[in-house]
């Protein structure tokens, strides 16, 4: 630790129990991705409307289907996009909400664009390489201030000393409650 700068950490008793735990209170999701290289102005846009519909509905299902508690319900879309010749993309984020066009596309392609890379290229075609889109609900469990739902409680602390270290912070975990 003093390798890196740090004054203090808690280290957990069992930290293969705190990785389960972060997985159980992790992101329930279904990703797709499907390629599409083609210009932006050959777009056929129709077609990518019903297919965003389409795998709206099917990653909604499959997660539906998990019959885990779950409260809150988020899509996000992608298109990772570039100019023509480059060969890294940017993910531009397409609302979830309405029909998307060559318009709307262009314009939420130029904003990341330009808050990533600070300037546009002018007169230089536009290749859409790929469509991401997630399906996501939000464990309840996440959405509380505590563990689980459990509000957050002070844990008991104490100083100790290892060879020339000092300044270590850890519960005493054998101390708590079943639950905390």
């Amino acid at each position: 630790m003093q390798d890196i700068g740090l004054a203090a950490a808690v280290i957990p008793r069992y930290p293969g129990v705190n990785s389960a735990l972060g997985c159980v209170m992790s992101d329930l999701r279904h990703d797709e991705v499907r390629t599409l290289n083609t210009m932006l102005d050959a777009l056929n846009c129709k077609e990518v409307n019903g297919l965003i519909q389409a795998m709206t509905q099917m990653g909604h299902s499959i997660i539906k289907k998990s019959k885990a508690q779950l409260d809150a319900t988020e899509s996000v879309i992608e298109l990772d996009m570039l100019y023509m010749g480059q060969t890294h993309a940017v993910a531009v984020p397409i609302p979830s909400d309405k029909p998307i066009s060559p318009d709307l596309i262009r314009a939420a392609f130029e904003a990341t664009y330009l808050k990533t890379y600070s300037r546009l290229l002018d007169q230089i075609p536009i290749r859409i390489r790929a469509r991401r889109q997630s399906a996501k609900r939000i464990p309840r469990a996440a959405r509380h201030a505590g563990v689980l739902g459990r509000p957050i409680v002070a844990l008991p602390q104490r100083r100790f000393r290892l060879g020339q270290t000092t300044g270590f912070l850890l519960p005493k975990r054998l101390a708590l409650g079943a639950g905390h």
